[in-house]
């Protein structure tokens, strides 16, 4: 356990000193709309790579939310299916227009 913390602590301190204290865009997370699949069976991958693990099957119906984006691959939690977190190749998406409904309500 100390060795786990001391790397969690160094990876902590290295971003902060790399990190510039005076960027505040970079504070901001990105502002990437909610996504749907262009056609049922859009892969969610465990990575941005065509060759790795799809953890999930999108349908044309599900909405996937973006938090991250690398290259060509957005990282998205599948909504409704919040443990079903991965990445999706843009060509797979679309942004979705529709205002995501208040859940619960």
């Amino acid at each position: 356990p100390d060795r786990v913390a001391q790397g969690i602590a160094a990876g902590i301190l290295r971003y902060l000193h790399e990190r510039d204290p005076t960027d505040r865009a970079a504070l901001e997370p990105p502002n990437i709309q909610p996504q749907r699949p262009l056609a049922d069976g859009a892969e969610v991958r465990a990575a941005p790579t065509n060759d790795s693990r799809v953890l999930y099957r999108a349908h044309s119906n599900d909405r996937l939310i973006p938090f991250q984006q690398r290259g060509d691959w957005l990282q998205v939690v599948v909504r409704g299916q919040w443990h079903i977190v991965g990445w999706v190749h843009r060509g797979q998406v679309r942004p979705d227009d529709d205002p995501l409904p208040v859940e619960g309500g």
